[in-house]
């Protein structure tokens, strides 16, 4: 043999050969079974590496490739290699329809993994969503929306440190103006308190006039959204006739309204306002109050619904020295279930009981009980809506101004009736119309009216 025939065997022998020999070393199975050793350790990079070196060896290695592929994010690659398997002619049907499965089942399972995210996004759970958000950026499906949640959580104002138990973002000034002209049948009515014997009716027509302006911040407490709006609202209420003057209102209010949603639907607020309140040019009386509530998702016989407690706590200061044996607080607690009856139908239901308590005055504290029911229709741009509600006030004393012989302590029974219909003539203006009709009862002639007032409002939001 010569030099060159020998020299040319060595080759082949190192070309060919040794790696054959190596190739039969290394058995689908067990190459197969480390692969999986190294997925159950969490070791994903070194399993994807280990089959990217012997995808060639049959079509089980390149489908458990393909498949690591996709759950490391190299989507292209992935999609190649099963492009590859479905058109293998060997790989049986079964084997390929589970490949569709797989693709489909992935393609939801990123999906979710983004809602997740975004949901964590939304509760100020920013440090939970980033490692999502970044997962899902290889993919063509979630990248534009990953990377719009993850620029949003990376921003300052957005972001909640798990070490941060409080960050605060403004969102901007809103406001509301309303204007309304209307025709009241007793004026008299507006306020009992200015109730006095043989007084004649007192009709007339009206405008009303109020604006709020707020603005709205939102805060991430211990990984917790809370909403918090400080508001200012200014309102008047002017009548056309002089003899109606005294009834003449203007109002400031101050007011924080604190609201938060829990993933589960439960929805708390706690507003708590200041108002002061004048009456026909004269400093008349302030309030202070909070009225907590809490409301839930609550279904009744197939339909969706929502059902709230709250509790307003309510404290007076005449400024009349007339009337500050007046003073005290009233306190209330009301019952409501909103029942959906279809998408344009809604029922409101609703119990509550009130008590209001004095200084000196027991003639004025009462204890009062009643029922409420709403409805409300919405079709297109329009939405019609009627209430109506019954209440019992019992009074604590008998009251002196009506110098009653029998001095026994006045009841009241009183019955309103609300109707109105809207129109949505733009996005932030609307336009309604309404009708109120209010009759009391009374074992006291003073006490007992009929009242029907009508009105025309425009509102505008921004």
């Amino acid at each position: 043999m010569n030099l060159s025939k020998f020299l040319l065997l060595i080759l082949l022998y190192f070309v060919m050969v040794i790696p054959a020999t190596q190739a039969l070393d290394v058995h689908p199975k067990k190459l197969l079974q480390q692969a999986k050793l190294y997925k159950a350790k969490g070791e994903l990079h070194k399993a994807y590496t280990l089959l990217q070196e012997h995808q060639h060896i049959n079509s089980a290695v390149k489908l458990q490739l393909a498949l690591l592929a996709d759950m490391l994010g190299k989507e292209s690659y992935a999609n190649d290699l099963f492009e590859s398997l479905l058109a293998n002619k060997d790989i049986s049907n079964d084997v390929k329809r589970n490949i569709v499965r797989f693709r489909l089942k992935f393609s939801v399972s990123l999906q979710k993994q983004l809602r997740q995210a975004q949901a964590w996004s939304k509760q100020g759970q920013c440090h939970k969503a980033i490692s999502s958000y970044e997962y899902l950026l290889a993919f063509d499906k979630t990248h534009v929306k990953a990377e719009r949640g993850l620029r949003r959580c990376n921003s300052k104002d957005l972001l909640t440190q798990k070490n941060s138990p409080l960050s605060l973002k403004p969102l901007g000034l809103t406001g509301k103006a309303l204007y309304q002209v209307g025709q009241d049948s007793n004026i008299r009515a507006e306020n009992q308190e200015l109730l006095a014997g043989g007084d004649t009716l007192l009709k007339g027509a009206y405008q009303f006039q109020k604006i709020e302006l707020a603005y709205k911040w939102r805060a991430n407490v211990m990984s917790r959204r809370v909403m918090i709006t400080p508001a200012y609202d200014y309102s008047q209420k002017l009548f056309s006739t002089t003899q109606a003057e005294a009834y003449d209102r203007k109002s400031h209010r101050f007011q924080l309204k604190i609201m938060s949603k829990d993933p589960s639907g439960l929805i708390w607020r706690l507003p708590i306002s200041k108002k002061w309140l004048e009456l026909g040019g004269n400093d008349y009386v302030r309030y202070q109050q909070t009225s907590p509530s809490v409301s839930w998702p609550q279904s009744f016989a197939n339909m969706n619904g929502r059902a709230r407690i709250r509790w307003q706590i309510k404290n007076r200061q005449y400024e009349n020295t007339l009337y500050r044996p007046r003073d005290g607080l009233s306190q209330a607690l009301d019952y409501q279930f909103t029942l959906n009856i279809s998408q344009n139908v809604k029922l409101k239901p609703a119990a509550w009981y009130r008590h209001q308590s004095t200084r000196s005055d027991q003639s004025r504290a009462y204890d009062a009980i009643g029922v409420k029911f709403g409805a409300q229709f919405n079709q297109h741009k329009l939405r019609y809506s009627l209430n109506a509600q019954y209440g019992y006030f019992l009074y604590q004393q008998a009251d002196t101004q009506t110098q009653a012989s029998e001095g026994h302590a006045r009841e009241n029974r009183r019955t309103d009736i609300r109707s109105s219909i809207g129109y949505s003539v733009y996005k932030n203006w609307n336009v309604s119309f309404h009708i109120n009709y209010a009759q009391q009862s009374s074992n006291q002639a003073l006490y007992e009216f009929d009242r029907l007032k009508s009105g025309l409002s425009v509102r505008f939001k921004f």
